[in-house]
């Protein structure tokens, strides 16, 4: 549980930064800013191919021109983590072609969030939380919609 407390304090961390460099005239540059960052970033990688994995997107959204973290919470009824504030994602299956991929379905799947609507910043180091194998985050942001 403090693996993910600090992910969610990192996440947070990143919004605030993120947020006060964004404006809306400015989002395309400084979103590209940040995606080479996390393209070029060293990332810390956990490889163990015998773990069950899992992936998850922290996914911005912009809303009154500012730009806002989601976060789920997962209901009473599923098998496992019941009732946990969470970011989407989940368990890589064998369907799924990468990381990237399995995030991308669990987004779909859990909050019905379109592939095609999400602007994926890049991948975030792999950390081991005591509540999942490791888990593969990617930070992400949903596109604007055309009005």
């Amino acid at each position: 549980m403090y693996s993910l407390f600090l992910a969610f304090a990192n996440a947070i961390i990143a919004l605030r930064i993120i947020s006060s460099l964004l404006c809306s005239r400015a989002m395309e540059l400084h979103l590209h800013d940040i995606h080479h960052y996390l393209k070029s970033h060293a990332r810390r990688t956990i490889e163990d191919a015998g773990l069950r994995r899992a992936a998850v997107l922290i996914l911005f959204y912009p809303k009154d021109e500012r730009l806002h973290l989601l976060f789920t919470k997962r209901t009473s009824t599923v098998e496992h983590h019941k009732g946990q504030i969470s970011f989407p994602g989940g368990r890589v299956d064998d369907i799924d072609e990468s990381f990237l991929d399995a995030a991308l379905r669990e987004a779909d799947e859990e909050i019905g969030l379109l592939k095609e609507d999400i602007a994926v910043l890049g991948r975030i180091d792999d950390m081991q939380t005591k509540a999942t194998s490791p888990l593969t985050p990617f930070g992400g942001i949903e596109r604007l919609k055309n009005a």
